[in-house]
């Protein structure tokens, strides 16, 4: 290999961790609780009918490795127009799975969220999807053209033939994105609300960050809090037997997370009981209530007991998801205070190292992709601990790159490895204009020297000029 390549290569290398070496450390820290966290929580996997505990933990470990690759693979990307292309492939992509997620998807617990692959078994598109609309969002609020407006333009005009007259279809970047993000997850609502209210939020999170807070996001935010409203009263009362055994039989588990649990009563026997007396159904374990209840005596347990370490929790052996939605409960049984208060404050690390690195950017577009993916990260694991912690219902939120599955974990990975590329982008274009800046300063300089001893150089031969006369 030419010398030439091979330091450059170096080069590239060097400046990659000097500039990221504060996202390459967060990554392999919550890398490291995941594999220690993961060891004790797929226990129960292994108890499942066909599995072992030795195949779930390579398994886990395929999982995590690949991980890795991933992150260093799309940290790599070290050019504008790549990390854009990059993105919009993601979106493109994680668009067509969703669509095809109703009609070839597999149906597990009752909904189709992942589809079928060769290999890895199943994928979530909905995951891939939360960094295409960071993208989306970057690049219609962002200061680079590129064709996503145009086909956001196209929708706008089939909206309006379709809905011709309504004045509410006005061209806006914020209605082009809007457009963009809301037409796919119509595929999503009815199999994953959880998942839809999450994206819904990041989106008007994003909106905020491209500082387009026009009158379509008043009106888009207005309609939300109506449908909002309209959906819950809809889930409240609609009876169970109006939907069972139709496509909307999942109002009946939304239904199910929004009431207090009654125990295998019915409603009426629920209400014919004493305040008291309802009050100790609270602390009878039900299959409906067992995960909230078990995560809540493992939270209890490892604040108790301090730190146990890795294969001590107790709990893991009764709750079924403890691996996936609880495995917050899993890292405080295990680790106490220390898992309680760690783990937060290393997405918090994240978010603020990124805040401080996106004000140095000098494009709308880096600062958009930093704050948006880093925003995606930091609000699930907000929101699986405040599940795990009994703070919210059940949401299928999973914890960042801790959480068993490689669907979640990969598009973690993937949200990570585009962070550090942003800002290693960011830094070789920030010491590209500071090597700009200097050449400049010098080139100024060596003029300004140069202007200023002309004078000094006719007066110097003047003065040559007459000593020589003199002598002559």
């Amino acid at each position: 290999m030419p010398i030439d390549v091979v330091s450059k290569a170096d080069g590239l290398r060097k400046s990659f961790f000097r500039s990221n070496r504060v996202i390459v450390s967060l990554f392999l820290v919550l890398w490291a609780i995941a594999v220690l966290v993961q060891f004790s929580a797929i226990s129960f996997l292994a108890g499942e009918e066909g599995r072992t505990f030795l195949g779930v933990l390579v398994k886990s470990l395929g999982i995590m490795l690949s991980t890795l690759v991933l992150f260093f693979l799309f940290s790599s990307i070290q050019r504008r127009d790549r990390l854009i292309n990059t993105g919009w492939l993601i979106y493109l992509l994680s668009v067509l799975g969703i669509v095809l997620v109703p009609f070839i998807g597999l149906e597990i617990n009752g909904a189709r969220r992942s589809l079928p692959m060769p290999i890895i078994g199943s994928i979530q598109p909905t995951e891939f999807f939360k960094i295409g609309i960071v993208f989306v969002a970057a690049m219609v609020f962002g200061d680079f053209n590129h064709p996503i407006k145009r086909l956001a333009d196209t929708l706008m005009n089939i909206l309006r033939k379709i809905f011709r007259g309504i004045p509410q279809f006005e061209c806006s970047p914020t209605a082009s994105f809007f457009i963009l993000v809301f037409t796919p997850l119509f595929f999503v609502f009815s199999h994953a609300l959880s998942m839809t209210i999450f994206l819904v939020i990041l989106s008007l999170i994003l909106v905020l960050y491209g500082g387009k807070v026009d009158r379509f996001f008043v009106k888009v935010v207005v309609g939300m809090v109506v449908v909002a409203v309209v959906g819950f009263l809809a889930i409240k009362y609609t009876p169970d037997s109006a939907v069972r055994g139709t496509k909307l039989e999942r109002m009946i588990t939304w239904k199910n997370r929004l009431e207090p649990d009654r125990a295998g009563l019915t409603k009426e026997e629920y209400n014919a009981l004493s305040k008291t007396q309802q009050d100790s159904l609270n602390y009878v374990i039900t299959d409906a209530t067992m995960q909230e209840k078990y995560a809540k005596m493992a939270v209890a347990r490892g604040l108790h007991n301090g730190i146990q370490g890795a294969g001590s929790s107790k709990m893991r052996h009764f709750m079924p998801e403890i691996y996936n939605d609880f495995i917050y409960s899993l890292i405080i049984e295990e680790y106490g205070y220390l898992g309680l208060i760690g783990v937060p404050i290393i997405y918090l690390l994240l978010l603020l190292y990124i805040r401080q690195i996106a004000q140095d950017s000098k494009y709308r577009f880096y600062e958009i992709v930093l704050y948006g993916l880093t925003t995606s990260i930091v609000l699930q694991a907000l929101v699986n601990m405040f599940v795990a912690t009994g703070m919210i219902p059940v949401t299928g939120q999973t914890l960042p790159l801790i959480s068993y599955g490689g669907s979640s974990q990969w598009a973690v990975s993937i949200q990570f490895g585009l962070i550090a590329a942003v800002v290693s982008i960011i830094y070789k274009e920030k010491m590209a204009d500071k090597r700009e800046q200097e050449e400049r300063e010098k080139t100024e300089t060596d003029a300004i020297i140069e202007t200023s001893q002309a004078p000094i150089t006719e007066e110097l031969e003047g003065i040559e000029e007459e000593t020589i006369n003199e002598h002559e």
